[in-house]
């Protein structure tokens, strides 16, 4: 009897203890402790604070309400998408600027928009605005900061200039890389960016120019590679953007629909196998080089942004021009070596050509580079 009587009044305690609960402000609460309520009470005050909250709590896959469509909204606007009005409505803009951050991170626009969708925007915004190692300059005041500096192999530092909060870079015929005097040279970056992390490089650029040959004006690539490699990610203004991966194979184990691949070549050779080069690039420009590239070469400013991460098996290099994805290779061998460790990868901007009797003049604005985990590399 006395088990009894105790029972009642444990149960009376809690019923007290759940209704005073649920008469609080639940704002303050962590999502941890909403979710563990959601889980052991069920109560529908815990419910509705983990969907207005956007958490999938047991795995609960949710359509967001008019409130999380907000959240939403919002997020894309922290991510640079400018966005209005705030209104709770999947606009058809808030659809594609969604999409379009979505599959810039490597995921697919899914079906319905919900909780799970909220989650995975959330963690974007987290690594690339939060993170501990994110780079920007809007050139209104110096060129060099945060770690941004020449490139040695092309030290022409009378090549950069600012111009009403614009760097211009102009080459001389004069200008060579310090090795090779075939190249016209001078690039600034982030130099010893993690290895086992991604990397994002965005800017603004604008060129008019005469092109006759090869013009690189952004790469990341491998520090400690051996020359006859290419970059992870590449774009010129003489042909349409790059990426590259490497495998121990010659039998073009990867296939990108709508892009061409070719083999570049042996490039490096172990006790035991060789590594062989893979180029990527759009397959409606297929074979154009050394000439005007005229989605970046026209004289307007055009917004380059550029994702690579190295791994074995689980790389990727994505290229967007103006928000257009023109590269998108996922789950590729992206480390340039097999024998050697890898080593950290520089992010460059800048003029690199093939040497040239003329001056060539480009504009950059807003430089920015992120180190980022891979959603998938938790």
């Amino acid at each position: 009897m006395l088990n009894f009587y105790i029972r009642v009044v444990c149960l009376l305690c809690a019923s007290f203890m759940t209704a005073h609960a649920l008469a609080q402000d639940l704002s303050g609460w962590s999502d941890k402790t909403v979710c563990r309520l959601v889980k052991s009470d069920g109560g529908a005050a815990y419910v509705a604070e983990s969907d207005n909250r956007g958490l999938n709590c047991n795995n609960r896959i949710i359509e967001l309400t008019e409130k999380g469509i907000r959240k939403l909204q919002e997020l894309l606007n922290e991510l640079d998408y400018d966005l209005s009005p705030i209104d709770g409505i999947l606009s058809p803009e808030n659809k594609i600027a969604l999409e379009h951050v979505l599959v810039k991170f490597g995921r697919l626009y899914p079906e319905k928009v919900t909780n799970k969708t909220l989650n995975v925007l959330k963690q974007i915004k987290d690594k690339i605005k939060n993170s501990n190692s994110r780079d920007y300059n809007d050139f209104s005041k110096v060129i060099y900061k945060s770690g941004i500096t020449i490139q040695p192999s092309g030290p022409h530092p009378k090549a950069a200039s600012l111009n009403d909060g614009v760097l211009s870079i102009t080459i001389t015929p004069k200008m060579t890389a310090v090795n090779r005097k075939y190249i016209n040279r001078f690039e600034i970056g982030k130099r010893d960016m993690a290895q086992n992390s991604a990397t994002m490089l965005k800017f603004k650029v604008r060129s008019d120019n005469v092109v006759i040959d090869r013009v690189l004006i952004a790469q990341i690539k491998h520090h400690h590679r051996k020359s006859t490699t290419g970059p992870q990610a590449s774009v010129y203004l003489d042909r349409p953007p790059g990426c590259s991966s490497w495998s121990a194979s010659k039998n073009l184990p990867l296939k990108l629909e709508g892009q061409k691949t070719w083999l570049r070549g042996v490039v490096e050779t172990s006790l035991k196998q060789d590594l062989v080069q893979y180029d990527w690039r759009d397959k409606e420009h297929n074979g154009q080089h050394n000439r005007s590239y005229k989605p970046l070469n026209d004289g307007k400013w055009h917004e380059v942004e550029m994702h690579v991460y190295p791994h074995r098996s689980k790389g990727f290099c994505r290229i967007y021009i103006d928000g257009i994805l023109y590269i998108n290779l996922q789950n590729a061998s992206t480390k340039t070596t097999l024998s050697r460790p890898h080593g950290h990868y520089d992010t460059r901007i800048g003029i690199y050509r093939d040497k040239v009797d003329y001056n060539q003049t480009v504009e950059f604005d807003d430089y920015e580079v992120v180190n980022y985990q891979p959603l998938d590399a938790e």
